[in-house]
């Protein structure tokens, strides 16, 4: 696995798998109870308000964040 820096995230342009600009990463969150090194989901900030986006929807960072999910489907 790849680390990334929290700068390298911020900012990132997110796309769903239709090739739609979803939005950009606002912010991480972290749920230290479960597990305190792994990112729980990445805050993004779309036109309809922040999104989480899950990191297993994920498919790459290169070039921006792509998911396996279509705009409406990351939860507010």
């Amino acid at each position: 696995m790849t680390a990334l820096a929290l700068s390298d995230l911020l900012g990132l342009p997110v796309y769903d798998f239709e090739a739609g600009k979803l939005g950009r990463v606002r912010e991480v969150a972290l749920v230290p109870q479960e597990d305190p090194i792994h990112i729980a989901a990445l805050i993004v900030r779309t036109l309809e308000g922040d999104r989480l986006v899950a990191p297993n929807l994920l498919r790459n960072v290169n070039g921006g964040g792509h998911t396996k999910a279509r705009s409406a489907d990351p939860p507010r």
